[in-house]
């Protein structure tokens, strides 16, 4: 009995049933796989693209710690008085809650009370001074006068140096009771007074030191939710799932007590993170000793949509009768279905939009402000208080005593004054009449402009004018005038704090307001779906977003997909028997994958419902590639069909390239953040010209591999050889962080290998003239890879930044320099090179101008004249860019005297002269147009 025979016959005969079926277990097994999910990852992102963009709620803002607010303030992190301040200013200007996406998991600082340094020590300070001025001043008046027996001096003085002490010992202890300050409390107590603040609570122990215990417990009584129903436990079985992933205890890490006892409530930062390190997905609740931490914007979410309480079941999290959140004024309560999904974790619906666009902000995602918005308005307001002690400080009195406007004023200080101690009794609890004290202040600011407008300064200006008429003396004409340009700057700094308060107001309130870092420095990035740096305070906003303007992506269960693709195959499978022609087979093969893709598109655009995509589309189109492969294989004319089309798709001379990687035979390329470094031989043809072109090549095969070599030397890509010039770059195909230094190490390499090799061409009678390098570098976004046809391909790079690079390098001719680069470059590479600023200048073809920086040598190892002429010569360019043009010839003219062979020195020593001589053009700019490659 030959029963292979007979299996033979049978796949044979069931041809197309086995291979669809085969091909539908394979998906099925590569979908639970790395590659798979990985693919399925890639395949859901390119839904979000397709699908319409998610409506942005316009209550969102961002608070940003910028680069703005960071180059203002100082280094991060701040002392906690700066937000705490901040806090302050945002419940003046409407903002209904915030949402701290900064973990305090240890004490802060004790800092500086500055409103004491301010305000309060200078006021106890003259006090005492005064006090005992006049003390001092009665002692003699009573012993001039003889009110005091000689003989009872001694014992008076003795009392009046012991009063004198006590009252010093008195100010010294209010110096050292009060000049520092708590800003733990000072930040607690600000939570508090704004009364809609939330802080962290991690859903990880990271913090097990012995003060996290009260915390913990503060957290687990006040903070956390216990109106979540989950008789299944699938939130628990979520957690243990995500500390598995984290490799992490069961545990939770709150802020500190004395903060987290004041915030209004707490939510977990963590996030989740595909196995592509794209950030899709979050966990809403987190559960810890039978109660439940919210998200951290998913908690305020539930203060502010107050459900009667949360049910978990399925894939839904349920919030039971719930305030609507499209009109939460109306009061109506429905019940909301938030989708999960298999893991019990909530798809964000992210918006398309990157998270800043300083250029065009309508294009950031959701309403941005940096923090540095409410200290300047702080500092204002300070200003406006310190003119007021200016304006009493004028002291100006006529016969009938200080004039009305020293009142006016005293009265102004006063009421501020007591405003500040009224904020105090809100801040530490005593008091609780917020309205009426921002009531007040609305008073405050309203009687400093009727001052101000009041005509008060008008009196001052007739005074003088009378005591002139009377005495002649035209010094208060001078006073007058000087009086009049103080209230001037008075009015401005009003009419500034005016301007800065109400650009607050219109942008704060009624806000849902989210704080975090977002400078460029921070390392609190993350890849969405979309963008592969975004910050990380913006993940909060999006799913702030989603779950308020209910625009839930709904997941269907795996096995949904599943489903799909074994009825999709078996579909396949029955065409493709009744399906004679090949080129009908093909033409069913397409359309079903085509239908396939745009039916699970079409789901997910405009009904938000995601099906995995990955197993039935992929099942479909290898089902459809499988069974015409196969049947080719069984027929000879088939056979011969398919290799003729090999054989017109491939050849010899790639076999090795496909086995090694196949994606390399396509042509395209990437862009990438790298760097370009450009090579040229100064006046190469006059060399070529003084020797046999059999020696010239010679010659340049040998400078050729000592530059190459420099090059490989710091892993750099050589390009091409064009004649004498070498075309490279850094960092790829090899990711390299360093490639911006790595290119600037090749280069100071590269003229100080050219020095060695002059000494020896020379010595030995190779070359006439000594061979002078040129080298151009820029770094910037440069697409490299594949590019030519399918028969001739080469691994090379374009693009402008590719262009400035070799501009650059001819520009080197113009200042007399050998390596230039541009800003980006520069900026790359810190402190590790010795470099000077030349021009801005904008080169043929690229409109944008560029920095130029001229580098000299690797820092250590330069010369204290290379590192003086550089000081000399920065300090020349500022001058010149400051239109201080004397100074500038005088700088750069020490720069010649430091270096006469400089070259750069002497052209800009010259231009600077020809300027003086000749005029200053009215439309006079740094930026130099080059007109010459």
């Amino acid at each position: 009995m030959n029963t292979s025979g007979k299996i033979g016959d049978f796949f044979k005969n069931n041809l197309e049933y086995v291979a669809a079926l085969l091909v539908f277990l394979f998906f099925l097994g590569l979908s639970l796989t790395g590659p798979g999910k990985t693919t399925e990852f890639g395949l859901y992102d390119t839904l979000l693209g397709i699908k319409p963009a998610a409506t942005e709620r316009t209550d969102i803002l961002l608070v940003n710690i910028d680069d703005l607010a960071i180059e203002e303030i100082g280094a991060w992190p701040w002392s906690r008085d700066i937000l705490a301040d901040t806090l302050i200013r945002l419940r003046e200007v409407g903002g209904k809650r915030a949402v701290f996406d900064i973990e305090y998991l240890s004490p802060g600082q004790t800092g500086v009370n500055r409103s004491y340094v301010k305000t309060d020590f200078p006021a106890e300070y003259e006090g005492v001074h005064g006090e005992i001025l006049q003390y001092l001043k009665d002692f003699s008046d009573a012993i001039a006068a003889k009110s005091i027996p000689v003989t009872a001096v001694s014992e008076v003085g003795t009392e009046m140096s012991a009063y004198i002490d006590q009252r010093m010992n008195e100010l010294s202890l209010s110096i050292t009771g009060n000049i520092f300050r708590d800003n733990d409390l000072y930040f607690a107590n600000a939570l508090r007074y704004f009364g809609h603040a939330y802080l962290t609570i991690n859903s990880l122990p990271i913090n097990t030191n012995d003060d996290t215990k009260p915390a913990v417990e503060y957290a687990r009584a006040h903070l956390m939710h216990t109106n979540v129903e989950d008789t299944d436990g699938l939130i628990i079985r979520d957690n243990a799932q995500f500390r598995r992933e984290e490799s992490q205890q069961k545990g939770i890490s709150p802020a500190i007590l004395p903060l987290i006892s004041r915030a209004a409530g707490a939510g977990f930062p963590n996030v989740i993170i595909d196995n592509d390190g794209v950030r899709r997905r979050i966990e809403l609740l987190s559960e810890y000793e039978g109660a439940y931490i919210g998200q951290l914007v998913f908690s305020p979410i539930i203060d502010i949509l107050q459900p009667e309480k949360m049910v978990r079941k399925g894939q839904r999290l349920l919030l039971v009768q719930a305030l609507d959140p499209a009109d939460l004024e109306k009061g109506i309560r429905k019940d909301i279905s938030i989708p999960l999904d298999e893991k019990g974790r909530f798809l964000v619906n992210w918006l398309k939009k990157n998270f800043a666009d300083s250029e065009k902000p309508e294009n950031s995602s959701f309403r941005h402000i940096s923090i540095y918005a409410f200290k300047r308005c702080d500092e204002m307001e300070e200003k406006l208080v310190d003119n007021l002690k200016s304006i009493t400080a004028l002291s100006i009195q006529n016969s009938e005593g200080y004039l009305s406007y020293h009142e006016a004023a005293s009265w102004l200080l006063s009421g501020y004054q007591e405003l500040q101690v009224w904020k105090a009794g809100l801040l530490d609890g005593t008091r609780t009449d917020f309205d009426q004290y921002l009531d007040s202040r609305k008073d405050f600011f309203d009687n400093y402009a009727q001052f101000l407008d009041g005509g008060f300064d008008t009196e001052i200006y007739n005074t003088f004018a009378r005591f002139q008429e009377m005495t002649g003396d035209t010094k208060y004409e001078k006073m007058t005038e000087s009086i009049r340009g103080n209230f001037d700057i008075y009015r401005s700094d009003y009419k500034a704090y005016l301007d800065q308060f109400n650009t607050l107001a219109e942008k704060c309130a009624g806000s849902f307001c989210i704080l975090g870092n977002t400078g460029t420095a921070t390392t609190d990035l993350g890849k969405n779906p979309f963008h592969k740096a975004y910050a990380n305070v913006g993940t909060h906003a999006n799913i702030y977003n989603t779950i308020m303007s209910e625009q839930f992506i709904t997941p269907l269960p795996r096995w949904t997909s599943w489903a799909l693709a074994f009825v999709l195959c078996l579909l396949c499978a029955v065409a493709f028997r009744r399906i004679p022609s090949l080129k009908a087979r093909i033409a069913y093969g397409v359309f079903s994958s085509i239908f396939t893709f745009a039916f699970i598109t079409a789901l997910f655009a405009f009904f938000r419902i995601y099906v995995e995509m990955f197993v039935p589309l992929l099942s479909v189109v290898l089902t459809f590639i499988l069974v015409s492969i196969l049947k080719f294989i069984f027929s000879e004319q088939e056979k011969s069909f398919l290799r003729k089309a090999f054989t017109m798709y491939l050849s010899s001379d790639v076999v090795n390239e496909i086995v090694a990687d196949p994606s390399k035979l396509k042509l395209g390329g990437q862009e990438k953040k790298i760097t370009a470094l450009f090579t040229d031989i100064k006046s190469f043809s006059t060399l070529s010209e003084q020797v046999s072109p059999e020696h010239l090549v010679h010659i340049l095969n040998k400078y050729l591999t000592v530059m190459s070599d420099l090059v490989l030397e710091q892993k750099g890509t050589i390009d091409k050889y064009i004649g004498d010039a070498i075309v490279s770059f850094f960092g790829a195909p090899l990711d390299l962080a360093d490639h911006a230094s790595r290119a600037c190490f090749a280069a100071v390499r590269m003229k100080q290998a050219e020095e060695k090799l002059n000494r020896e061409l020379i010595a030995s009678g190779e070359i006439p003239m000594p061979i002078l390098t040129r080298i151009g570098i820029n770094t910037g976004a440069m697409v490299v890879g594949n590019m030519g046809t399918d028969n001739k391909m080469n691994y090379t790079i374009m693009g402008n930044d590719v262009n400035l690079a070799a501009r650059l390098e001819g520009v080197n001719k113009q200042y007399g320099t050998w390596i230039l680069v541009s800003e980006s470059t520069w900026n790359e590479t810190g402190a590790l090179f010795l470099g000077r600023r030349l021009d801005r200048v904008r080169v043929v073809g690229i409109d944008t101008p560029v920095q130029l920086y001229n580098i000299l040598a690797v820092r250590s190892e330069a010369s204290g004249r290379m590192v003086q002429l550089v000081d000399r010569f920065n300090e020349a360019m500022d001058a010149y860019r400051e239109k201080r043009f004397k100074d500038a010839l005088i700088l750069f003219s020490k720069c010649t005297e430091t270096d006469p062979d400089d070259q750069a020195s002497v052209i800009f020593r010259d231009r600077v002269r020809g300027m003086l001589k000749t005029g200053i053009p009215a439309d006079w700019s740094d930026v130099v147009n080059m007109t010459n490659k």
